[in-house]
């Protein structure tokens, strides 16, 4: 074996151990630089929280103008509006003062606003560490107006006060008229919008303006909508796929269309299906329906057993009509979703009345300026008799109206009180009430009846007629009769 041969080992032994030798020294390396930056992340993280959460506002900071350099929040704060409350704000129209808004009478709450400029965050914070002019800080001051003098000035300024126009803004609106749903265009006015000024004081206050200075035209209202809004668009294509529907109830003396506000008041659409509120249908049909289509007390023109026409109204005669089967009728129209008109349902039968009267053919009429009573059987004049009706000068005129006969009897003590007070009582053969108290009956105490006797010797209210006139009409009469007694 070789000298050379005798060496290798030797070389191979010494290179194995320089190899651990270096792992080793590696290994140390790695673990002092470990060390260093856990350190240096430690130190940036204390110097971060420094930096980012100071008690103090760093030298040279300001907050609307005003320096809070070494300030805490709270004495930052007060500093900050204790210099906001020595403000006042002077409003100016046309080149003269018209009022002055003093803040020393609000109250501002800046705490948060303060807070979040003392702790902008990290990045900010060490930017402005750096950066002196990011020290800067402008908030708003909006003053808080409750318990102040702020309304109570602003309302007194003459610009509010003795605001007029000459035409008042309006936003257009879907006419609900008729079911053309016409858009009804918006109107530009010349009205003081007084949010808006308002706003725009409080803004100037917020900003610490010494003037505010007021033009008329920049505080015109404007419409909310116009007739290309697409609210106002939206509506009329609403109205006319839901609303258009017309129903119509015949009455006896006049018929009703369902409006288009009324039907929205009773129908319910929701995703694009039509329902119909039955509580609202009730309230219809009691408090409009019935109104509309009732005869009770209405106005009526009719024509004289005597020639002529007269108008007459009031009394408690007519057709009201059945609220129960007219709910039902209407709830049925309304879901059936067609255009339909259909006879009104009464609570009590219709049949034999002409149209547009509800009187019939058989009735009574008293004509007062005549004094004159009628009787009208199927149509035909069966009785023409003078009466005297009640004394007008003692204010027992008979009153007008269209009444209900309620009864007839024979053989009556009719009693009551005289213009003095006295008692009196009266024996009549026939009898035949329709206004309480008040009927038509014989009278053969008096000797002479119609003309003008009632003017100051008529009746306490009754309609007095000779007794054989008064036995005729008897014989014709019947309970339920229309009386109608008119001028």
């Amino acid at each position: 074996m070789s000298e050379q041969d005798n060496l290798t080992p030797v070389k191979a032994e010494r290179s194995k151990h320089t190899q651990r030798k270096q792992v080793h020294h590696d290994r140390r390396r790695t673990t002092i630089a470990a060390v260093v930056v856990v350190a240096v992340l430690i130190i940036l993280g204390f110097a971060g929280h420094a930096i980012a959460n100071p008690s103090t506002f760093p030298a040279g900071s300001t907050i609307n103008g005003i320096d809070v350099g070494n300030l805490t929040a709270s004495q930052a704060e007060n500093k900050v509006v204790s210099h906001w409350k020595g403000k006042t704000l002077k409003v100016i129209y046309e080149g003269t003062q018209v009022g002055e808004f003093t803040q020393s009478d609000y109250s501002y709450d800046i705490s948060s606003e303060v807070e979040n400029a003392l702790h902008p965050g990290f990045f900010k914070a060490l930017a402005r560490t750096f950066d002196s002019d990011k020290r800067s800080v402008k908030i708003a001051m909006k003053p808080d107006m409750k318990n102040s003098s702020f309304e109570s000035t602003f309302d007194n300024l003459s610009i509010v006060k003795d605001a007029t126009y000459t035409t008042k803004t309006k936003s257009a609106y879907v006419s609900m008229k008729d079911t053309s749903f016409k858009i009804v265009k918006e109107v530009y006015g010349d009205n003081l919008d007084k949010t808006k000024l308002e706003k725009a004081i409080t803004r100037a206050i917020a900003k610490g303006d010494s003037t505010f200075t007021y033009n008329k035209k920049d505080y015109y209202q404007k419409p909310k909508y116009t007739s290309k809004s697409k609210k106002v668009l939206n509506r009329q294509a609403y109205c006319k796929k839901y609303l258009s529907t017309k129903i119509t109830y015949k009455g006896l003396l006049t018929s009703y269309t369902l409006t288009p506000t009324e039907l929205e008041k009773m129908l319910t659409v929701k995703n694009g299906e039509k329902s119909v509120n039955e509580s609202a249908v009730k309230s219809f049909v009691k408090n409009t329906l019935s109104y509309k289509l009732s005869t009770v007390g209405t106005t009526r023109k009719l024509k004289s057993a005597g020639g002529g026409t007269y108008t007459v109204a009031g009394g408690n005669y007519g057709y009201s009509i059945n609220k129960t089967k007219m709910t039902a009728l209407v709830t049925s129209d309304l879901k059936a979703d067609k255009n339909v008109t259909r006879d009104a349902v009464y609570t009590k039968s219709t049949s034999g009345l002409s149209d547009g009267s509800d009187i019939g053919n058989s009735y009574v009429e008293v004509d007062i300026p005549a004094q004159t009573v009628y009787c009208v059987i199927k149509g035909k004049t069966v009785l023409t008799s003078s009466c005297v009706t009640g004394d007008v000068d003692e204010g027992h005129a008979t009153p007008y109206g269209v009444f209900i006969l309620n009864y007839k009897a024979t053989d009556v003590n009719l009693k009551g009180q005289n213009a003095d007070g006295s008692d009196y009582s009266s024996h009549v053969d026939y009898w035949m009430p329709f206004n309480g108290g008040i009927g038509l009956h014989d009278a053969d105490w008096r000797s002479s009846f119609g003309g003008s006797i009632y003017q100051t010797n008529g009746s306490h209210g009754c309609v007095n007629m000779p007794p054989s006139s008064a036995a005729a009409l008897y014989k014709y009469v019947y309970a339920g009769m229309p009386v109608i007694v008119h001028a």
